[in-house]
């Protein structure tokens, strides 16, 4: 019809052949055709789109050729093109091969920008290499561009089991005028009662609750808080976080469910037992919150067998029931083995007595 294809029509075809039907070699063949039959040059967006599809299909080296030819045929390649390259690597954690290609941008004169930077902080991250990515958050910042409140929530969470480094990023963040959110907080938080440091684990979330107009802690900031009082075996500061989340009109969570009967089922404290039918009342009164894949009847059974206090399963259980709450099938069976294996051990039932 006296219509030709232009370099557009020929980079939406090269794209389909790359990335789906029917192959690589078919994008090669139209891209070949392009040049040789049309007299159209390839543009650095069609050596983009093959980079990219051997990306996805985590063909690095057939990457790597395609930047060659495309450098022999006198294109010129942009942060783009390197851009691909750097996920490659990315995507398999290899932070060596990330900063040989960063070096290589350089040497090129292009100049990296906040994705660059993030593919290449995340990689270390990833590879939990707290040393560099140390480097390349600094280096980040010192080329005048703004690492994001994920990349420094990512060093607080980074630092666990070390309360100061994960302190010092908190400070980083705010001496860069990033406000921090209730992620980042609850991420300190988790760190300070991983380092054992209850103080500044309750330092941090008085700071919260003041910081500029205030951050509203959630159900994560006393849940961890609760997680560490639970380690120390601390009653009073278990009954103290809970009393501010419920004050506070929070619901309280499957997962602080679990923390709370698990604090109780291994304490050593005479009375826990009692506290844990408290907890119970307590929080089916409140109301919960699901979190995560926790079966609240499970909890409750493991601790009721812990404790040999069985003649109290059945009235707890009916408190949950009646406050609207309902075991999963699936809780159920677990709490038939969980009786079962407790039976066989107490010798009250023979093995094989009744199946699942």
């Amino acid at each position: 019809d006296g219509v030709f294809p232009d370099a557009f029509s020929y980079r939406l075809v090269i794209e389909a052949c790359a990335r789906g039907m029917p192959s690589m070699e078919r994008a090669k063949h139209w891209l070949g055709h392009m040049r040789d039959i049309d007299g159209i040059q390839p543009k650095v967006e069609h050596y983009n789109v093959l980079i990219r599809a051997c990306v996805e299909k985590a063909d690095i080296s057939a990457a790597e050729r395609w930047l060659g030819k495309m450098l022999v045929d006198g294109v010129d390649p942009t942060i783009k093109t390197y851009q691909n390259l750097l996920n490659a690597c990315a995507k398999q954690g290899d932070v060596q091969q990330v900063e040989r290609w960063k070096a290589v941008m350089e040497k090129r004169g292009i100049r990296m920008d906040d994705t660059t930077y993030a593919t290449i902080f995340n990689t270390c991250v990833e590879a939990k290499d707290i040393k560099r990515a140390e480097h390349w958050i600094h280096a980040w910042a010192k080329a005048g561009l703004q690492p994001s409140l994920q990349a420094y929530t990512k060093m607080i969470i980074l630092h666990e089991g070390s309360f100061r480094r994960a302190e010092y990023w908190m400070r980083e963040m705010q001496a860069n005028r990033i406000r921090p959110n209730a992620v980042a907080f609850n991420s300190l938080i988790d760190v300070c009662v991983s380092s054992g440091r209850m103080d500044r684990a309750e330092y941090w979330l008085d700071r919260m609750s003041s910081f500029g107009k205030g951050i509203k802690p959630n159900s994560v900031t006393f849940g961890t808080l609760i997680k560490g009082y639970s380690l120390t075996e601390s009653f009073a500061g278990i009954d103290s976080a809970l009393d501010r989340l419920l004050d506070r009109k929070i619901k309280p969570s499957t997962i602080i469910f679990s923390q709370l009967m698990r604090a109780c089922s291994l304490s050593t404290e005479k009375g826990t037992f009692e506290k844990a039918e408290e907890y119970v009342r307590k929080i089916v009164e409140e109301g919960v919150e699901y979190q995560g894949d926790v079966d609240m009847f499970c909890d409750l059974a493991e601790l009721c067998v812990a404790r040999n206090r069985l003649d109290r399963l059945e009235y707890l259980t009916g408190v949950m029931l009646r406050g609207g709450l309902v075991p999963t099938q699936q809780a159920s069976r677990r709490i038939v083995r969980l009786l079962k294996r407790h039976a066989i051990k107490k010798k009250l039932m023979p093995e094989g007595y009744f199946f699942d």
